[in-house]
């Protein structure tokens, strides 16, 4: 039977092997995105099919802000002389 010690160090070992797969998955797939812009922007795009009646926040080139779109949601309130 194994001592509580080796139990512990296989878990170690085995959370080890996992984060550094991960590691180097995440790294092989973030040098692949990183000179591919049309391919970030397809995929922004096509998530964007399943935000029906969702405000969308979407970048702007002007140091990143965002552009709201919120006030176009908002119904003007009748004033009393309507």
């Amino acid at each position: 039977m194994a001592s509580q010690y080796d139990v512990e160090n296989r878990r170690e070992t085995r959370l080890l092997i996992q984060w550094s797969t991960l590691a180097a998955s995440n790294k092989i797939i973030g040098e692949s995105l990183e000179g591919n812009p049309a391919y970030l922007q397809w995929l922004f795009i096509d998530q964007l099919k399943d935000t029906k009646d969702q405000v969308i926040y979407v970048p702007s080139r002007n140091m990143g802000l965002p552009i709201l779109e919120a006030p176009r949601l908002i119904k003007p309130t009748p004033t009393a002389e309507q």
